[in-house]
């Protein structure tokens, strides 16, 4: 075999690796952020869990689904918070919305199933009833 087709062959598997790593990394997995308090209620803190993703099609960017899940504790109990989840493609695109209202010991969690974003980043937000961002995050 010529030193050309070696390299050849060799660029081929290397190429084929890469993709091979870049796909099972993203695959199935999860990803875990600390939600950040922005002060409008100490004491306030949260995470978001991002899993089950799946690569649904490749398009200009890749589009994925995945379960969202955030975990918030420290809020008021008995008080409605607003959940908001986006992602950015040519601007803000809402990926998952819904309202937790925590228990007495001011802990709750709300699940978006299969959201889809396109792998850019993903914000998560907690906002109060008067519109005020009590908690933060971002993939």
């Amino acid at each position: 075999m010529s030193i050309v087709k070696r390299v050849q062959l060799a660029a081929v598997f290397l190429i084929v690796a890469m993709l091979v790593a870049g796909t099972s990394a993203q695959a199935g997995g999860g990803y875990r952020v600390d939600l950040t308090s922005t002060g409008v209620e100490p004491g306030a803190s949260g995470e978001a869990s991002l899993y089950h993703i799946v690569q649904i099609g490749k398009w200009v960017l890749d589009a994925y689904k995945a379960d969202l899940t955030v975990r918030c504790e420290g809020l008021s109990p008995g008080t409605t918070y607003y959940v908001s989840s986006w992602t950015y493609n040519n601007g803000p695109v809402l990926v998952g919305q819904g309202a937790l209202t925590p228990t007495k010991r001011g802990t709750r969690q709300v699940t978006f199933e299969e959201i889809m974003f396109w792998g850019g980043d993903i914000e998560v937000t907690v906002t109060n009833a008067d519109g005020a961002v009590v908690l933060t995050g971002q993939y």
